[in-house]
């Protein structure tokens, strides 16, 4: 039997921060600020993964809106058309995700609308938030994906149970 790989790569609460920032690393009396994040370092990081580890799975824990000005002009779409651009297979959904609102369009509906327009093959989950009639779930609660030929990896995804009230208390969800 021959060794199989696959690699996991995962980033969260990306919060519509797609440039470089600096950061103070370390205790106060030997701090170091190091620059971090940004979408092209993303992007070079995941081409380099992916190359290393064909295997690969990028993936991420939701959180992608509100934080900056990009998600205050473009109210989403922005973050959606990374999604696509650096190939993530899949995407939790997080509570910061109901804060899109554009003309009558809000919340999940509009999370949902943008989300299918500018990155359709991301599968975005939730297990558990459901349609409050018919009591099914209104994201794909789980998928299979299958990396390396012959091994399939399974991906699920839960709403907290603190984000969802957060999220009910501003009536994001309905």
């Amino acid at each position: 039997m021959s060794l199989i790989t696959i690699q996991i790569v995962c980033t969260n609460d990306t919060h519509s921060q797609f440039e470089p920032f600096e950061k103070k690393l370390g205790l106060s009396i030997n701090q170091t600020t190091s620059n971090l994040g940004g979408v092209a370092r993303r992007k070079t990081i995941f081409k380099q993964l992916t190359q290393d580890v064909p295997g690969t799975l990028i993936l991420d824990v939701g959180d992608h809106f509100t934080g900056s000005d990009f998600f205050t002009f473009f109210q989403g779409e922005l973050e959606m058309k990374i999604l696509k651009q650096l190939n993530y297979h899949a995407s939790a959904l997080g509570n910061h995700d109901f804060d899109g609102v554009l003309g009558e369009s809000k919340g999940l509906h509009r999370f949902l609308h943008t989300s299918s327009t500018h990155c359709p093959k991301t599968q975005m989950l939730c297990s558990n938030i459901l349609d409050g009639t018919t009591f099914q779930p209104i994201l794909k609660p789980y998928i299979i994906l299958e990396p390396v030929l012959n091994v399939r990896v399974g991906v699920t995804a839960v709403m907290g149970e603190h984000a969802w009230k957060v999220s009910l208390s501003l009536s994001l969800v309905r």
